[in-house]
């Protein structure tokens, strides 16, 4: 039996850098970690919009929130907006919180829909705290106990300083950094990788091999030749275009999300930047169209020229393959819609971590390991093809996802929410019932019917009820500082 003593990771980035510090940290006496980063490799600045699950790795870590935010100029996040996507003319929120108030067998969006057909007129997100605290500028960072007070949150924030931040931090506990290229991956006779020789001309052995090389998957694509589930036929934007610009002057507590006739921009207010960019198709326009189009929605003056980017969403159906671990882009690709890039590092890590093996290849924990990986991605692709298939626009480019044959598992969620307002949260779906609700109301479905429990109310209790909720959801709302002050005070260090 020959234990587990050398992780070795190709490429940092985000992806290498967490990875090496999640690693080391967690696995401190088990293993000696490796990280070779290659100087012929610009790294690509991924996910510069989070979901909340990042402060959990920053809490493990232990990495102060004020040090984050001021190292990586970082704003908050409650929620995307998501703007034209249904139609030309409506808009929608997705937030991190959750409207009104959930009894055990009944959901909100119940009492909610009953509640319309008795006289109410407010939106759904009248009962979200996080909806209320954008329309009104305001944060806090201190966690309630009470979950109708609670306001979840992630960041905005600079994907390279965040690598940079982590780099100090995984070399400060023991991290070998090597700055090389890998010319040759060497195999030995059952097809592992056996060590790696670069062009400084060192031999660089392990047992364990990271591959966090991009969208190259220099290893489990390259050398290993792992197979590739290719999603286009789902989702049809293949390019993208980065162009930042200078920051906003008054930064807004939510990603814009901008749907356009062929694709969608992203807007992310940073404290010394704005990232914008366009994600589209190049079967419905060409580089010049959606670069005219980004440009003629970009307000700020220009920071840089324009990156053009192109990708082919899907997914490694073996991301840890022998004794190979893909994570980050190497594993596969998803557009930024919900922003989960970061998401689907951090989770690939503690997916590594919690089934890492004390002695040998295991091939049960690579089997569970694939399990949970494809199962998680699958989800998040249903979630984000969602957004596309509800639409109500004109143009061929969203005409066309209205035809299209979607995934069993995301047809069926569609239409058990269409026919009860039900939503069933699969185990390895990271978006709650909320998410969900949010988005399908958002684009145009409205159930048909309710659940039964709801009409437990009779019409004045229930309305009584919700404007109770109502007085809650604004008490807390008032106990909230104004943003601009909240991050004032970070600038300051205070």
């Amino acid at each position: 039996m020959n234990k587990i003593k050398k992780v070795v990771i190709v490429g940092g980035g985000t992806a290498g850098w967490m990875s090496a510090a999640l690693i080391k940290k967690l696995l401190h006496k088990q293993v000696d970690v490796c990280l070779i980063d290659s100087e012929l490799v610009p790294t690509v600045g991924v996910g510069e919009a989070s979901i909340p699950p990042i402060r959990a790795i920053n809490d493990v870590l232990g990495i102060p929130e004020l040090d984050f935010l001021n190292a990586t100029n970082a704003s908050i996040k409650l929620a995307i907006k998501f703007e034209n996507w249904h139609n030309e003319e409506k808009c929608y929120f997705h937030t991190f919180g959750g409207a009104g108030y959930s009894s055990p067998f009944c959901s909100f969006q119940h009492y909610w829909l009953y509640a319309k057909e008795v006289g109410c007129h407010d939106s759904f997100w009248d009962f979200d705290l996080n909806y209320l605290a954008i329309n009104d500028d305001r944060f806090s960072n201190k966690t309630q106990q009470d979950k109708l007070r609670d306001l979840p949150y992630a960041y905005h924030f600079d994907a390279s300083k965040y690598a940079e931040m982590l780099k100090l931090y995984s070399t400060n506990i023991g991290v070998k950094h090597i700055k090389s290229h890998v010319n040759d991956v060497c195999l030995d006779k059952l097809n592992y990788v056996n060590n790696l020789k670069l062009k400084n001309g060192q031999t660089i052995s392990g047992d364990i091999f990271i591959d966090c090389s991009g969208q190259k998957g220099l290893l489990i694509k390259e050398a290993l030749g792992c197979e590739f589930e290719d999603w286009s036929d789902l989702l049809l934007c293949d390019r993208a275009i980065a162009l930042p610009s200078k920051r906003l002057s008054k930064l807004p507590l939510y990603t814009r999300s901008i749907a356009h006739k062929f694709g969608w921009q992203w807007q992310i207010p940073l404290k010394h930047r704005t990232g914008n960019g366009i994600v589209y198709s190049s079967k419905f326009a060409s580089d010049e169209d959606a670069l005219d189009v980004l440009l003629k929605n970009i307000t700020e003056p220009l920071d840089v020229e324009p990156n053009y980017i192109k990708f082919k969403t899907g997914k490694i159906k073996t991301p840890w393959c022998k004794n190979v671990v893909a994570i980050g882009l190497s594993s596969g690709f998803l557009e930024p819609l919900e922003s989960t890039s970061i998401y689907l590092i951090q989770s690939s890590i503690i997916r590594l971590i919690k089934l890492f093996p004390h002695s040998d290849i295991n091939h049960s924990l690579i089997e569970e390991f694939n399990r949970q990986a494809n199962l998680e991605l699958d989800a998040i692709r249903d979630f984000i093809v969602l957004h596309y298939v509800l639409n109500d626009r004109k143009e061929a480019f969203w005409q066309t996802y209205r035809t299209k044959q979607l995934p069993s598992s995301l047809s069926h969620k569609i239409s058990l929410f269409k026919e009860s307002g039900q939503v069933i949260k699969d185990p390895s779906d990271i978006f709650t019932d909320s998410s969900w609700v949010q988005v399908m109301l958002g684009q145009g479905l409205m159930p048909k019917a309710y659940h039964p429990r709801a009409t437990d109310f009779e019409k004045e209790r229930l309305l009584n009820w919700l404007n109770e909720l109502k007085l809650v959801k604004h008490s807390a709302l008032k106990s909230l500082e104004q943003y601009p002050d909240f991050l004032s005070k970070c600038e300051k260090g205070i």
